[in-house]
């Protein structure tokens, strides 16, 4: 932009290196683009040139002061239309004072005027200078505010965890999940105190989060069984079996349920 060629780079990871990187590798869909100092900016044109090619833009120390995009810069706030965007800047304390100025307009221009679904976040490092040494990991922190969980997985607090996991899509755009292991561990305590009913809610959940889990289905079917609800344990047990064909602890407890 004004003479960097920003136009070409974001063209080639817009047309070339996104597309060639899903074709080969797996991915999720949710994308970050990151810049830092002269590449923060070009962070931040990227999020008004091309919204698309990212769900969040993280800028550390972007030098905001290019003549064209100080000129047009209320207007591309005002006249946004990318949808749900978020844009975290992030700055070091003394950091330059063309850095300071710049962002902090920006993120004040984006609070007062910008349509619904682009918001910011500005980060100010204490102690820190241009292009602070953990920007991307404070840019990371603002743009998932809220989503880590500070409860320890149990009975009581299983509900409200859950509701909080489940809302991350609808608040921050990319879904998340309980860990496997920590949904096992309640679920077979819940079934060693014989209260079925929660470990059935539980394992359901595992299963449902974790649908290509053959152990997801045992753990599910165990508690049908142990619930006396042998049909829906065999369709687990089954399930089970058609994800990991030969799976040991599936095969023996459906031939023991066929008894």
């Amino acid at each position: 932009r004004d003479g960097g060629r920003a136009d070409q780079y974001l063209d080639f990871i817009h047309e070339e290196l996104i597309p060639h990187i899903e074709k080969t590798y797996r991915t999720e869909k949710f994308r970050v683009l990151y810049g830092t100092s002269n590449t923060g900016f070009t962070a931040v044109y990227a999020l008004f040139r091309t919204p698309s090619l990212a769900d969040a833009y993280i800028a550390a120390s972007a030098t905001l002061s290019v003549p064209s995009f100080r000129r047009d810069r209320d207007s591309l706030v005002r006249d946004f239309k990318g949808g749900r965007r978020r844009l975290a800047l992030v700055m070091g304390e003394h950091d330059f004072p063309t850095v300071i100025s710049q962002n902090g307009a920006l993120k004040e221009q984006i609070g007062m005027a910008a349509p619904a679904g682009l918001t910011c976040r500005l980060a100010v490092i204490p102690n820190g200078e241009h292009v602070p040494a953990n920007s991307l990991i404070e840019g990371m922190r603002d743009l998932f505010d809220g989503w880590r969980i500070t409860q320890r997985l149990t009975e009581s607090s299983f509900p409200g965890i859950k509701a909080q996991v489940d809302d991350r899509f609808a608040r921050f755009g990319v879904p998340g999940k309980l860990p496997e292991d920590e949904l096992n561990g309640l679920g077979r305590a819940l079934l060693g105190e014989k209260k079925n009913g929660k470990a059935i809610e539980v394992f359901q959940y595992r299963a449902q989060g974790y649908p290509r889990s053959p152990e997801a289905q045992v753990s599910l079917g165990d508690a049908y069984r142990q619930d006396g609800r042998r049909e829906q344990a065999g369709e687990c047990y089954r399930r089970a079996l058609s994800l990991a064909p030969g799976h040991a602890a599936a095969a023996t407890k459906l031939k023991e349920l066929e008894k």
